[in-house]
């Protein structure tokens, strides 16, 4: 997905700092990669764990 960290923060509604925050937590577990304006996703099923309540976030 090409997009900036605070196009993503206007989104959801949040600050750039979350959504980085959240982005690098993301990447150390190995759900997306990290790159200039842009991230891939890696582990989709996480995510989508995530977001529908039956997964949790990864160690900070």
């Amino acid at each position: 997905m090409h997009t900036t960290h605070q196009a993503l923060a206007d989104e959801l509604g949040t600050v750039r700092e979350m959504v980085t925050r959240l982005l690098k937590r993301f990447e150390g577990a190995g759900w997306v990669a990290l790159a200039r304006e842009r991230f891939d996703l890696l582990d989709g099923r996480s995510l989508r764990a995530l977001a529908d309540g039956s997964g949790s976030l990864p160690p900070a």
